[in-house]
Protein backbone atom coordinates (compact mmCIF):
# COMPACT_ATOMS: atom_id res chain seq x y z
CA UNK A 1 0.00 0.00 0.00
CA UNK A 2 2.82 2.40 0.83
CA UNK A 3 4.42 1.86 -2.59
CA UNK A 4 1.08 2.40 -4.35
CA UNK A 5 0.60 5.66 -2.45
CA UNK A 6 4.09 6.91 -3.35
CA UNK A 7 3.46 6.12 -7.02
CA UNK A 8 0.13 7.89 -6.71
CA UNK A 9 1.88 10.94 -5.30
CA UNK A 10 4.41 10.88 -8.13
CA UNK A 11 1.61 10.49 -10.64
CA UNK A 12 -0.13 13.63 -9.51
CA UNK A 13 2.60 15.86 -10.85
CA UNK A 14 1.18 18.73 -12.81
CA UNK A 15 3.70 20.41 -15.01
CA UNK A 16 2.98 24.11 -14.68
CA UNK A 17 0.66 26.16 -16.83
CA UNK A 18 2.56 28.17 -19.42
CA UNK A 19 2.29 29.61 -22.88
CA UNK A 20 4.75 30.52 -25.57
CA UNK A 21 3.12 33.91 -26.02
CA UNK A 22 1.64 36.11 -23.30
CA UNK A 23 -1.29 36.96 -25.59
CA UNK A 24 -2.19 33.38 -26.47
CA UNK A 25 -5.73 32.23 -25.78
CA UNK A 26 -4.85 28.62 -24.93
CA UNK A 27 -2.99 27.53 -21.81
CA UNK A 28 -1.78 23.96 -21.42
CA UNK A 29 -1.28 21.74 -18.40
CA UNK A 30 0.16 18.22 -18.40
CA UNK A 31 -1.80 15.65 -16.40
CA UNK A 32 0.47 12.69 -15.64
CA UNK A 33 -1.07 9.63 -14.01
CA UNK A 34 -0.88 5.85 -14.10
CA UNK A 35 -3.60 4.97 -16.58
CA UNK A 36 -2.27 1.45 -17.10
CA UNK A 37 -0.41 -0.98 -14.88
CA UNK A 38 -0.94 -1.81 -11.20
CA UNK A 39 -1.74 1.77 -10.16
CA UNK A 40 -4.38 2.31 -12.87
CA UNK A 41 -7.30 1.94 -10.41
CA UNK A 42 -5.98 5.10 -8.72
CA UNK A 43 -4.67 6.98 -11.76
CA UNK A 44 -7.75 6.81 -13.98
CA UNK A 45 -10.09 8.51 -11.46
CA UNK A 46 -7.42 11.13 -10.73
CA UNK A 47 -7.07 11.87 -14.44
CA UNK A 48 -10.86 12.07 -14.77
CA UNK A 49 -10.99 14.49 -11.83
CA UNK A 50 -8.27 16.66 -13.35
CA UNK A 51 -10.14 16.80 -16.66
CA UNK A 52 -13.36 17.71 -14.82
CA UNK A 53 -11.48 20.49 -13.05
CA UNK A 54 -10.17 21.80 -16.38
CA UNK A 55 -13.71 21.77 -17.79
CA UNK A 56 -15.03 23.57 -14.71
CA UNK A 57 -12.31 26.23 -14.87
CA UNK A 58 -13.05 26.83 -18.54
CA UNK A 59 -16.81 26.91 -17.94
CA UNK A 60 -16.38 29.59 -15.26
CA UNK A 61 -13.87 31.66 -17.31
CA UNK A 62 -11.24 31.24 -14.60
CA UNK A 63 -8.48 32.45 -16.96
CA UNK A 64 -10.58 35.31 -18.27
CA UNK A 65 -12.83 35.67 -21.25
CA UNK A 66 -11.35 34.25 -24.43
CA UNK A 67 -8.71 32.17 -22.63
CA UNK A 68 -8.97 28.43 -22.12
CA UNK A 69 -7.08 25.70 -20.31
CA UNK A 70 -6.28 22.53 -22.23
CA UNK A 71 -5.08 19.29 -20.65
CA UNK A 72 -2.44 17.06 -22.20
CA UNK A 73 -2.74 13.60 -20.65
CA UNK A 74 0.26 11.33 -20.12
CA UNK A 75 0.33 7.71 -18.90
CA UNK A 76 3.36 6.63 -16.88
CA UNK A 77 2.17 2.98 -16.95
CA UNK A 78 2.80 2.74 -13.18
CA UNK A 79 6.54 3.05 -13.82
CA UNK A 80 8.57 5.73 -12.02
CA UNK A 81 11.14 5.81 -14.80
CA UNK A 82 8.38 6.56 -17.30
CA UNK A 83 7.14 9.35 -15.02
CA UNK A 84 10.54 11.06 -15.22
CA UNK A 85 10.56 10.58 -18.99
CA UNK A 86 7.13 12.19 -19.30
CA UNK A 87 8.05 15.11 -17.05
CA UNK A 88 11.13 15.75 -19.19
CA UNK A 89 9.10 15.34 -22.38
CA UNK A 90 6.43 17.83 -21.32
CA UNK A 91 8.91 20.29 -19.82
CA UNK A 92 10.56 20.92 -23.20
CA UNK A 93 7.70 22.10 -25.48
CA UNK A 94 7.07 25.79 -24.88
CA UNK A 95 3.29 25.39 -25.08
CA UNK A 96 3.02 22.94 -22.16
Amino acid sequence: MKMAFSRLAIGTIWVGVSTANAHAADYYVAVLHSLTGPAAPYGVPLKDGALLAVDDLNKNNFLGAGNSLKAVVGDDASDRTQTVTLVNQYAVPPRI
